[in-house]
């Protein structure tokens, strides 16, 4: 399957735009982010650090907003991308000193070599493959951090999760004829909702 970076950007815009694969706008966001912050609580309770809740929601009215954009137009914003660097580092910080009576450097500092390594991969990816856009490589590195924040072995599975989506739905919509290897299909969603399911699947492992 193509990269956005393939195509002309009224191009891809007309064809999401015709696209019912994916839901054209997810008619029901504040439904979203309400469970999405539910899963935030239980994610707290799971790693006994209440302070990761503020970081998780705002991870997943991050992850709601910028699937909707990918979805609708192949795109991640540079807008809202970039400024969630400092924020993203800022309650990883908070959370990471609410792990005990003293900062959790570890976490931290993980958190920090993890954004950098995710990062690195997915620009290497865009480079070399040419299977996804620029947004995805720096939305990468703030998803990097969250699940870095949890531990190596959560980036691993996050990593993993958020291609083997990206596959499945790819397969499904080429095998049901509603698009071809060559569709320039959006791979933001399927990195976050990747990395939401390894944070849940190993918060407490």
């Amino acid at each position: 399957m193509s990269s956005p970076a393939n195509h002309q950007p009224g191009e891809a815009i007309e064809h999401m735009s015709t696209d019912t694969t994916w839901p054209a706008r997810l008619s029901r966001p504040a439904a979203i982010e309400c469970a999405g912050a539910g899963l935030a609580l239980v994610l707290a309770w799971m790693t006994g650090a209440p302070l990761i809740t503020a970081a998780l929601a705002f991870y997943v009215g991050l992850a709601v907003t910028l699937a909707t954009i990918d979805l609708r137009h192949l795109r991640i914003p540079n807008s809202l991308v970039l400024p969630a660097y400092p924020i993203v580092g800022g309650l990883l910080l908070l959370a990471s000193w609410n792990r005990g009576p003293t900062m959790d450097w570890s976490s931290a500092g993980r958190a920090t070599l993890c954004a950098l390594a995710l990062l690195a991969f997915f620009f290497v990816l865009a480079v070399t493959t040419r299977s996804m856009g620029g947004g995805d490589v720096k939305l990468a590195g703030v998803l990097g951090a969250y699940l870095g924040w949890f531990g190596w072995k959560t980036l691993t599975a996050g990593t993993l999760c958020g291609f083997l989506i990206a596959a499945l739905h790819g397969a499904a919509l080429v095998m049901t004829r509603r698009a071809t290897l060559t569709s320039a299909l959006p791979f933001g969603p399927a990195m976050l909702a990747g990395g939401l399911a390894a944070m849940l699947l190993t918060a407490r492992a």
